[in-house]
């Protein structure tokens, strides 16, 4: 859930349909429901792969509802532009930012609750190309430096709302306020927000985790803003797979029969898509080589 990240899917639970149970009750009913099927999964020989999602939450764009992230810290959670707008990467009005060291370490720490507590085998992370760019990153300034050439010049800076140093009514509550105020780096990770990074940190945290170890990690590449990285998303040795956007729209394709060259597609996509995985002649083992963490064929 884009609201509760640590909570199993509640309107598949039967404990929140029995009315006769308290909301505490119901939502134990739910956990226990959870830990249920996967031990009885387990059992069957079926491993459990969660399908997440990291990209955005359920509070939306400016004028969606505050739940928690935004309340919290607008600007830690959410990728944020100069002046405050969302970044919408995922199509649903906000992007989390994933690379920022206070988000990351939230959807690491999840992840760990649910192998360790719920006893997953793996994720499948929903826009994951999203978790590779790079964060905003809140940066406090002085009032004086607010009226300092230099720095007001700078790109990395600006302040918040306007030059003048004025504040609206809800930031005049937050504490500090009268002596620190700031703006919303270009360049939080060293590249402008956005920017598919070669090595991103979470990827990276998450790939090295030792409680993580042993789960399997698939990535859906790609986002909503067109970053589409299938054959090229850092797996670091192995650690994460790919969901085969192409498998599945060239299957469709050849199923539906549509007209074009779909048939050497389908045949491609059922032999492991080799015109995406295998490595270029001339690269011998790339993969192994680089561990994961650049490009493929230097793209990115």
């Amino acid at each position: 859930s884009t609201v509760g990240f640590f909570a199993p899917m509640a309107r598949y639970s039967e404990g929140m349909a029995d009315e006769s149970l308290s909301a505490v009750a119901a939502s134990r009913a739910v956990v226990k429901e959870f830990k249920t099927f996967v031990k009885e999964a387990h059992k069957r020989g079926i491993e459990v792969i969660l399908d997440v999602v990291f990209n955005h939450t359920a509070e939306g764009n400016e004028h969606g509802p505050t739940i928690s992230f935004r309340g919290i810290d607008n600007r830690v959670y959410y990728m944020l532009a100069p002046q405050g707008e969302y970044y919408n990467y995922s199509g649903c009005g906000n992007t989390f930012n994933c690379n920022h060291p206070v988000a990351r370490r939230f959807i690491v720490d999840c992840l760990r609750y649910w192998v360790e507590e719920m006893h997953v085998d793996g994720f499948r992370f929903d826009l994951a190309s999203i978790m590779t760019r790079a964060h905003s990153l809140w940066h406090p300034l002085s009032p004086e430096d607010i009226f300092d050439e230099e720095v007001v010049e700078d790109p990395m800076y600006f302040a918040s709302p306007d030059m003048s140093g004025e504040f609206s009514e809800a930031e005049s509550d937050l504490p500090g306020d009268s002596e620190l105020i700031g703006g919303i780096m270009h360049e939080g990770a060293g590249e402008p927000t956005g920017t598919p990074l070669s090595d991103p940190p979470l990827i990276a945290a998450i790939s090295a985790d030792p409680i993580l170890a042993k789960t399997k990690l698939i990535a859906e590449a790609w986002d909503c803003d067109g970053l589409n990285q299938v054959g090229a998303f850092p797996h670091y040795g192995g650690r994460w797979s790919e969901w085969n956007g192409h498998f599945r729209d060239s299957t469709r394709q050849f199923i539906k029969g549509t007209d074009g060259s779909w048939v050497g597609s389908f045949a491609a996509s059922l032999c492991g898509s080799p015109n995406i995985y295998v490595n270029e002649p001339g690269e011998h083992d790339w993969w192994g080589n680089h561990g994961g963490r650049r490009w493929k064929s230097g793209r990115g």
